[in-house]
């Protein structure tokens, strides 16, 4: 028992956190415009639904896409915490869009 006081801490001190809070930032931002983007494309029928309902999410992984890029080549993040982190909300998110969509009245 000659472990230093939070030693099971001693990983964190890395940025982990920080980058794990950025990277459920970023899969928030990309529910909160799908959120967006869905209550939009179910006020339409037909072919303007599927219009916004693929363009929007055509869009929102293009913009998404780039920002992650740009997050791991400029900001000094730790990676595998950041997308992880990003990939989980994301997934969440996305299964969360897909479960909206079919909720729509026929």
């Amino acid at each position: 028992m000659g472990s230093a006081p939070h030693e099971h801490c001693q990983g964190m001190t890395d940025g982990t956190m920080p980058s794990v809070a950025l990277g459920m930032g970023f899969g928030l931002l990309y529910l909160a415009s799908s959120v967006l983007t869905t209550r939009w494309a179910r006020r339409r029928t037909g072919h303007a639904f599927f219009v916004i309902a693929l363009g929007g999410l055509t869009a929102r992984m293009m913009t998404t896409l780039a920002g992650v890029v740009l997050v791991l080549a400029f900001a000094p993040v730790n990676s595998g915490a950041f997308v992880l982190a990003f990939f989980t909300t994301f997934a969440a998110g996305l299964g969360l869009e897909v479960f909206w969509l079919l909720r729509r009245p026929a």
